[in-house]
């Protein structure tokens, strides 16, 4: 017995020798190892391998299926990237920083948009919002096309007899990625006017380049934050495999701070940079004047209405003109226009029978 003792006893000095060998030379292999990305990831690796698996799945999700085409849940995607992607990988940075710029112009412009208490995630998320939402609108059955526009532009606001400004006849043109660029950074900057009785100062900030995909076939190439007066939002260029996009959000908000609407439109842009907004209920014809059409200082109009579909063809319920400036000094009153022919002869015969009267009291 002890004899069987003592071999025991040996075979578990002999194994526990082995152990401690074997594990010393594995503690040198992997130290050695971790000098060496051949032989084991470094953390950084690790986190750059799971993030690039994190992208491959996030991409394989697709929602919100309009038409056979997708959009991701960008403000959900973008919050899970900005937190899992590593340092390296620089271009949401790159992108959050940009967008992080705007928001602090924006929050320090005005008052109204303090109140609002919006912080800079909530920006973050509203921009993706809005980017979303722009584009559904623009490709859902809602649209359109330029003609059926500039047709109800030409028959009910150019040569208006109640505009204050003229305007320019509208044509059919298309969209490049510089020109829509160069259009929207016309608008850039303050911005003092009249919407029906409220008093506003807008800002539009320069333009942002930008390339990022939204979805298969649809890339963000540029965007620009604006403060609207009672909101704020962004006007966004989109690239397709066809043609360029011009997409526009806003969100309105309340006395108390509230958000009361929210905005999606799309654009058509006219020679001379003419930009035509169309929302779900309204169109805005605007442009930016420098002394072609009148000898005023630089100013922008926006001339439009709220149209109503009739058969076939679009009419216009209501129309407006508003003109804004650089100064805030001498606002241009805003003006309400009559539309359509009934409303208009009306019009026309009322001036005519007052400047009958005139004549037969004088």
């Amino acid at each position: 017995m002890k004899v069987l003792k003592n071999q025991v006893l040996a075979q578990t000095r002999k194994s526990l020798r082995f152990d401690v060998i074997f594990n010393f030379t594995l503690l040198i292999l992997l130290s050695s190892a971790s000098c060496s990305s051949q032989w084991i990831l470094s953390p950084r690796d690790k986190s750059i391998k799971e993030w690039e698996s994190n992208e491959r799945r996030e991409d394989e999700k697709k929602s919100d299926s309009i038409h056979g085409w997708s959009v991701y849940s960008r403000k959900e995607e973008w919050s899970k990237k900005r937190k899992t992607a590593p340092l390296h990988l620089s271009k949401f940075q790159a992108f959050s920083d940009l967008l992080s710029f705007d928001y602090q112009q924006l929050a320090g412009f005005s008052e109204n948009m303090k109140s609002y208490g919006i912080t800079e995630e909530c920006f973050d998320e509203l921009f993706w919002e809005g980017i979303k939402e722009s584009l559904k609108f623009c490709l859902s059955s809602k649209y359109i096309d330029q003609s059926s526009v500039n047709n109800l532009i030409e028959l009910e606001l150019w040569r208006n007899p109640d505009l204050e400004h003229p305007i320019i006849r509208p044509e059919i043109s298309k969209i490049g990625i510089s020109r829509a660029f160069e259009a929207l950074n016309e608008f850039s900057g303050e911005w003092h006017g009249k919407w029906q009785a409220m008093k506003v100062h807008h800002l539009w900030l320069p333009v942002k380049e930008f390339k990022m995909e939204i979805n298969d076939g649809f890339t963000l190439i540029g965007f620009q934050s604006c403060f609207t007066g009672d909101g704020f939002g962004w006007n966004y260029v989109v690239n397709t495999k066809n043609k360029v996009l011009i997409l526009g959000f806003v969100y309105h908000f309340d006395n108390s701070g509230r958000i009361s609407a929210k905005n999606p439109h799309y654009a058509f842009l006219n020679p001379g940079n003419q930009l035509t907004w169309v929302s779900d209920s309204h169109i805005y014809y605007e442009f930016m004047c420098n002394g072609i059409i009148c000898d005023e200082k630089k100013h922008y109009t926006i001339t439009g209405g709220q149209y109503q579909k009739q058969v076939k063809q679009y009419k216009l319920a209501s129309g407006f003109q508003a003109v804004y400036i650089p100064e805030d000094k001498q606002l241009p009153a805003f003006k309400h226009l009559f539309v359509n022919n009934i409303r208009r002869t009306k019009n026309l015969l009322s001036k005519k029978l007052a400047i009958v009267l005139k004549n037969l009291i004088q």
